[in-house]
C-alpha cells in the first residue's frame, strides 16, 4: 500500500510539474517582454544537436559551435531539451514544494515563494555571477523580485488548487503586502 501511496504521489507531482513547465514559461515571457520587448535572449541548447535536428524551430544561432536558441518566444517554440532544462526540471521541483504544505494563511504563501525562490538558486546557479544581488534569501529581496517569485507561485497555486477562492483570497493578501 505504501509503495502504491508513493508511486500515485509521483504522478501527481510529475503530471502538476508537466502543467507548469509551458505555465511558468508564458508568465516569464509576459513579464520580460513588458520589460524587454522582443529582445533576443539566447540560451545554450544542451548537448548542442545538429543543425539537422533544429531545422523546425525559430531562433537558433550559433555561437563559437554551439547552438543557441532565442527563449523570447513560446515554451512550444523551443526545443524540447532547452525547454526541459529551463522550465521542466525547476517545475518537477517547485510541484514538490506546493505539495510539501497546505496553503493557510498568508504567511503559508510567503513561506512557498520564498521555497519557489530557493529552487529558483538552485536551477540558476550560473547566473550568480551575473546577478549577486538575486542569490539572497527571499526576505532580503527587493519587492520586485519578491513579486517575480509570487507571480511564478501563482501558477502553481491555480493549478494545484484549481482556482480554490480561499486561496486565492490568501495569495491575494500576501501579494499586497509584498508590494
Amino acid at each position: 500500500m505504501k509503495l502504491l501511496l508513493e508511486n500515485w504521489r509521483k504522478y501527481l507531482n510529475e503530471s502538476l510539474a508537466k502543467q507548469m513547465t509551458d505555465k511558468m514559461h508564458e508568465k516569464w515571457l509576459q513579464g520580460y517582454r513588458q520589460n524587454k520587448g522582443d529582445e533576443p535572449r539566447f540560451k545554450p541548447i544542451p548537448n548542442n544537436p545538429a543543425a539537422e535536428e533544429l531545422q523546425n524551430y525559430k531562433g537558433i544561432k550559433m555561437v563559437d559551435g554551439v547552438a543557441h536558441q532565442n527563449i523570447n518566444q513560446p515554451a512550444n517554440d523551443i526545443v524540447p531539451a532547452l525547454n526541459h532544462k529551463l522550465n521542466g526540471g525547476p517545475a518537477v521541483d517547485y510541484a514538490k514544494v506546493v505539495e510539501s504544505m497546505p496553503v493557510e494563511s498568508a504567511n503559508d504563501i510567503n513561506n512557498l515563494a520564498s521555497k519557489f525562490h530557493e529552487v529558483w538558486m538552485q536551477h540558476n546557479s550560473w547566473q550568480k555571477d551575473d546577478n549577486p544581488d538575486l542569490f539572497q534569501p527571499y526576505g532580503s529581496l527587493s519587492a520586485e523580485e519578491k513579486i517575480k517569485d509570487l507571480e511564478q507561485l501563482k501558477v502553481a497555486l491555480d493549478l494545484h488548487y484549481k482556482g480554490d477562492p480561499a486561496v486565492q483570497q490568501l495569495f491575494k493578501q500576501a501579494y499586497k503586502n509584498t508590494k
